[in-house]
């Protein structure tokens, strides 16, 4: 785990200075704690395939399928007022739907001013449908700046889930073996 979670704070930190993110060292420390989240419950998805089946080929074959579909049910490839409701279960169902939402709302809450400058011209004016600062940003994400902390629960929850899933069929494949 320790490696694991060094590389992904390497990874965090390469990516949120690159791509310019907003500059605050307690923001970046969120995004990377939400990095290192998502990459345990996306690990313990691993865990819980590899107890689950009994080879690793239909491990390998089956677990890139789940891991397709949650991040297809996410957000932010398909947008979630067009998903029909038969699939709602695997869009909440989807860790990558928790972080994308929690990394989203730590990018923009604290952004005070967007410009919205008219490229033709150059003037700073007021553009139809321009947003003037983050909470804009949120609002017609729809997302709650304020709902930041129980989508980090939830990622977090993801991981022990899956974890003891994989848990309870490794047990179960034990003692089967056992009798």
């Amino acid at each position: 785990l320790p490696p694991m979670i060094a590389g992904c704070c390497v990874y965090s930190t390469i990516t949120y200075w690159v791509i310019g993110f907003f500059p605050d060292a307690y923001t970046f420390i969120l995004f990377t704690l939400g990095v290192n989240a998502l990459m345990c419950a996306i690990i313990a998805i691993g865990h819980m395939c590899s107890a689950i089946f009994p080879d690793a080929q239909t491990c390998l074959t089956v677990c890139p399928i789940f891991l397709g579909t949650f991040i297809l049910f996410a957000g932010y490839l398909v947008q979630e007022e067009t998903i029909l409701p038969v699939f709602y279960p695997l869009m909440y169902m989807s860790p990558y739907r928790y972080a994308y939402a929690a990394l989203t709302i730590l990018q923009w809450r604290d952004v005070p001013f967007i410009s919205c400058t008219d490229v033709r011209s150059g003037n700073d004016t007021d553009i139809s449908g321009c947003l003037h600062n983050g909470n804009q940003v949120l609002e017609e994400a729809g997302y709650d700046p304020d709902s930041l902390s129980y989508l980090f629960c939830f990622v977090v929850g993801f991981f022990f889930l899956f974890e003891a899933i994989g848990c309870l069929a490794m047990w179960r494949r034990v003692s089967k073996r056992k009798k």
